[in-house]
């Protein structure tokens, strides 16, 4: 199955954060298989994550460890 990875924004009262989600398109509607939301008020750390997924065609499965390591960067101040 081909998908690729996109940026999410959500707006919590006055913040804002960053998330992603990996979509596929079926019959041209955008399906989300995977999501995590608010990763980072940081926009340009998770499209960073964002694009280095796309860009290594990150297996979906590996998702998760990925979100992870980069939680733990986030809290370290990385």
């Amino acid at each position: 199955m081909r998908f690729h990875y996109v940026l999410l924004e959500s707006r919590l009262e006055s913040r804002t954060c960053y998330g992603i989600a990996a979509v596929t398109v079926n019959d041209g509607i955008e399906v989300i298989l995977q999501s995590f939301v608010d990763l980072s008020p940081d926009r340009g750390a998770v499209e960073e994550l964002v694009r280095l997924c796309n860009e290594l065609e990150l297996s979906l499965c590996h998702l998760p460890d990925v979100i992870e390591d980069f939680c733990v960067g986030e809290c370290a101040g990385e």
